[in-house]
Protein backbone atom coordinates (compact mmCIF):
# COMPACT_ATOMS: atom_id res chain seq x y z
CA UNK A 1 0.00 0.00 0.00
CA UNK A 2 1.09 3.42 -0.56
CA UNK A 3 -0.46 6.07 2.06
CA UNK A 4 -0.43 9.85 2.04
CA UNK A 5 -0.09 11.26 5.40
CA UNK A 6 -0.38 15.06 6.15
CA UNK A 7 2.48 15.48 8.16
CA UNK A 8 0.95 19.02 9.46
CA UNK A 9 -1.97 17.57 11.10
CA UNK A 10 -0.98 15.59 14.32
CA UNK A 11 -4.17 16.56 16.36
CA UNK A 12 -5.89 13.21 17.01
CA UNK A 13 -9.40 13.04 16.00
CA UNK A 14 -11.02 10.42 17.89
CA UNK A 15 -11.59 6.70 15.45
CA UNK A 16 -9.30 8.83 12.69
CA UNK A 17 -6.36 7.07 11.30
CA UNK A 18 -2.44 7.96 11.61
CA UNK A 19 1.20 7.53 10.43
CA UNK A 20 2.55 6.63 14.38
CA UNK A 21 6.17 6.16 14.92
CA UNK A 22 6.48 2.59 17.27
CA UNK A 23 10.05 1.80 18.64
CA UNK A 24 9.42 -1.77 18.09
CA UNK A 25 8.18 -1.84 14.83
CA UNK A 26 8.51 1.30 12.98
CA UNK A 27 6.23 3.44 11.10
CA UNK A 28 2.67 1.88 11.35
CA UNK A 29 -0.51 2.66 10.37
CA UNK A 30 -3.29 2.76 13.26
CA UNK A 31 -6.19 4.16 14.36
CA UNK A 32 -6.27 6.74 17.67
CA UNK A 33 -9.21 7.24 20.26
CA UNK A 34 -8.20 10.06 23.14
CA UNK A 35 -8.53 8.56 26.66
CA UNK A 36 -8.68 10.40 29.99
CA UNK A 37 -5.37 9.30 31.06
CA UNK A 38 -2.93 9.13 27.44
CA UNK A 39 -4.34 7.83 23.73
CA UNK A 40 -5.56 4.01 22.72
CA UNK A 41 -3.79 3.13 19.98
CA UNK A 42 -6.28 0.18 17.38
CA UNK A 43 -5.97 -1.94 14.98
CA UNK A 44 -8.14 -2.65 12.17
CA UNK A 45 -6.70 -6.28 12.44
CA UNK A 46 -8.31 -7.95 14.91
CA UNK A 47 -5.71 -9.96 15.48
CA UNK A 48 -3.34 -7.59 17.08
CA UNK A 49 -4.07 -5.92 20.88
CA UNK A 50 -5.00 -2.67 21.54
CA UNK A 51 -2.04 -0.60 22.76
CA UNK A 52 -2.62 1.86 25.67
CA UNK A 53 -0.17 4.92 26.08
CA UNK A 54 0.12 7.33 28.83
CA UNK A 55 0.08 10.71 28.69
CA UNK A 56 4.10 11.11 29.61
CA UNK A 57 5.08 8.19 28.02
CA UNK A 58 3.94 9.54 24.29
CA UNK A 59 7.03 11.39 23.07
CA UNK A 60 7.26 13.99 20.61
CA UNK A 61 7.69 11.33 17.62
CA UNK A 62 4.98 9.20 18.33
CA UNK A 63 2.18 10.75 15.78
CA UNK A 64 3.83 10.98 12.40
CA UNK A 65 0.54 12.65 11.16
CA UNK A 66 -3.16 11.86 9.49
CA UNK A 67 -3.20 9.54 7.19
CA UNK A 68 -5.14 11.51 4.12
CA UNK A 69 -5.33 8.46 1.34
CA UNK A 70 -4.45 5.07 1.02
CA UNK A 71 -3.45 3.04 -3.14
CA UNK A 72 -3.79 -0.34 -2.07
CA UNK A 73 -4.29 -3.10 -4.71
CA UNK A 74 -5.86 -6.71 -3.47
Amino acid sequence: AVIGVDTGDKQIVAGEIYAIWLDYEGAVVKRLYTEPDGIRIVSDNPQFQDIQVKHGDIGDNLILGRVRWVMQSY
